[in-house]
């Protein structure tokens, strides 16, 4: 019995490593797929994803955001180390120009659907 029950673990763990390689280079050909632009002045529009960043330290993170533009586009706002500030859907959000910087990215449902991107500085409005 500890045997069948060992060797169940052992397949278990086997498909859930064997699928992560996949993950991993599709999100990777989307990365490559995204089109970056630079803000030239302030957006407005409504969260409809926030992933936070990772706690920033020897590597950097950037929130990811996925903003409605007031004319309907959809965007992803990088934002380098934003671990504190909160978004959820629905939320009115002023995207400020920022320069661009290497950082990590942080994991979203949106990195194959939105390609057109920007490095910003969010904040909620008023």
């Amino acid at each position: 019995m500890r045997k069948l029950l060992l060797f169940i673990c052992i397949c278990c763990f086997c498909f859930t490593c064997a699928s992560i390689p996949k993950k991993a280079y599709q999100r990777s050909a989307c990365l490559n797929n995204w089109k970056y632009f630079t803000l030239t002045d302030s957006l407005q529009g409504s969260v409809i994803e926030h992933q936070s960043a990772g706690p920033c330290g020897i590597f950097a993170f950037n929130a990811s955001t996925i903003v409605r533009t007031a004319t309907n586009d959809m965007i992803r706002v990088l934002e380098l180390c934003n671990d504190t500030k909160l978004f959820v859907k629905g939320d009115f959000v002023i995207i400020k120009p920022a320069k661009p910087y290497g950082a990590i990215v942080t994991v979203s449902q949106f990195d194959c659907k939105i390609e057109k991107t920007c490095y910003g500085i969010i904040a909620k409005a008023n």
